[in-house]
């Protein structure tokens, strides 16, 4: 299972039953059965839980961890849409209540912030897996968006008011959800902010759903697939260059120049579907006009430098090799933040 509770200060109406201090508290509680309850759990575990306050929703199949916090989500924004976030807790047993009560007041405290509940991996009771997959992602994921980030597999998680449209955007819906919602903040330069929290591994973490090749690639895929996009048309684009330049636009004036318009017509047009579709998961009317008007200036310069570095320097195929490798990454930047961006999709 997977909870999700709305989190506020205590100065916001009606969220903050029961607290006298004006400290942060919770005001609902929200838990999924995502429809992987362990056979071992006492059968009344649910009606308990409702029993204590708290508010049940139910999956009738297990459809992933990311669709369960998304439900959760969904409650809470239609429910209590004037709570500060939304504090996301794996139900495994390896989140303390006091680490859940910390993470809310960090939110309550950064209500504009993506607040990260980070373990320390270099403990001697940490699985080996668990110690060694965080590494990996977190080292990818900082040589993709040049982000640190200690714990990107956390559970624990603080979720502002105004991320919970974009979050529930994300088509992942099973761990992969986690790493998605941390591209997205970075997509859109929200604040990620991390606050210690204990550490705890019950049994060697025997009681996670969490298996360790099949999830890993699954996360690792979240952070490859802008590269994969983009190489496999970068060999689109130089195989229709070597073609064009040394075969139909030989003998022609302004071949060269010719020849990467060409080339970066046809790669273009497939790496934007590509982009759309697999990489980024976002589409909307604005996102065509911006990424044509990237796409032209990109085309514009390309042809431009290469023409002038093959003329002096280089042979075109090694000028284009450099020119575009420098394209690469401005385009990266501009399409993670301004193109397949939901800053204002997301508000609708």
């Amino acid at each position: 299972g997977n909870a999700a509770g709305g989190s506020a200060a205590g100065s916001t109406p009606g969220n903050a039953a029961g607290n006298t201090t004006g400290s942060p508290a919770f005001g609902h509680i929200v838990i999924v059965n995502d429809g992987s309850i362990s056979p071992t759990s006492p059968p009344d575990l649910f009606a308990q839980l409702q029993a204590l306050g708290c508010t049940l929703l139910q999956h009738q199949t297990n459809r992933g961890k990311g669709a369960a916090i998304k439900t959760a989500m969904r409650f809470i924004a239609s429910q209590h849409p004037n709570c500060t976030g939304v504090v996301t807790a794996d139900a495994d047993g390896q989140h303390l209540p006091a680490d859940i009560l910390s993470i809310c007041r960090r939110l309550s405290a950064c209500p504009d912030h993506l607040v990260l509940g980070s373990r320390d991996f270099n403990q001697a009771d940490v699985p080996l897996r668990s110690r060694w997959g965080n590494r990996i992602t977190s080292l990818l994921f900082q040589a993709m968006t040049g982000s640190q980030i200690a714990d990107t597999q956390t559970g624990l998680r603080g979720i502002p008011q105004s991320f919970i449209a974009r979050c529930l955007g994300i088509s992942a819906n099973r761990y992969d959800f986690e790493m998605n919602m941390l591209l997205a903040a970075q997509s859109d330069g929200l604040p990620i902010t991390s606050q210690p929290i204990s550490t705890i591994y019950l049994e060697n973490n025997s009681s996670t759903h969490y298996h360790a090749v099949r999830d890993s690639l699954t996360i690792l895929w979240s952070l490859l697939r802008f590269s994969i996009s983009s190489l496999s048309c970068a060999l689109l684009d130089l195989a229709l260059f070597t073609c064009l330049s040394g075969l139909v636009f030989a003998h022609i004036s302004n071949g060269v120049a010719l020849a990467v318009i060409v080339a970066r017509l046809g790669s273009g047009a497939t790496n934007y579907l590509l982009n759309r579709h697999l990489v980024f998961g976002r589409a909307h009317r604005s996102t065509a006009i911006k990424y044509l008007t990237l796409f032209i200036a990109q085309m514009t310069a390309s042809a431009l430098l290469t023409t002038i570095l093959a003329a002096t320097l280089l042979p075109a195929l090694v000028a284009k090799i450099l020119v575009d490798t420098v394209l690469f990454f401005i385009s990266y930047t501009i399409q993670q933040r301004l193109i397949f961006t939901e800053r204002s999709h997301a508000g609708r």
